[in-house]
């Protein structure tokens, strides 16, 4: 469940983007950051992805600050990085999305 597959991560990127007619993604990971394959997925709708460096390298707290400011958040449930940027959102009422889980709201973070 928190190991989305690609079809899944395909699915929740694609979902976000509709839910505030986004531009642009910004991708953060401390694996894949799919970025090839996300535009082949989604190049009708979306414009422009950017990669953000690497978590846990030369200044996560950038990738912390990008995350929890922007329209939409999707996180994955086993990351303390997802824990902090939704507890953020949680108090300026962005939404947040989870691979793995239906839109809802959870509290468990």
């Amino acid at each position: 469940m928190c190991s989305p597959s690609d079809n899944e991560v395909y699915s929740k990127v694609e979902t976000a983007v509709r839910s505030v007619q986004a531009l642009s993604v910004f991708v953060a990971s401390d694996n894949d950051h799919m970025i090839d394959k996300l535009q082949k997925y989604l190049t009708s709708r979306i414009k422009s992805f950017k990669k953000v460096i690497q978590l846990n390298r030369q200044n996560p707290h950038l990738d912390l600050a990008i995350m929890g400011r922007s329209s939409v958040f999707v996180g994955n449930c086993v990351s303390s990085f997802s824990a902090f940027v939704k507890r953020e959102r949680d108090v300026k009422e962005l939404p947040t999305l989870f691979f793995g889980f239906p839109k809802q709201k959870h509290d468990e973070l």
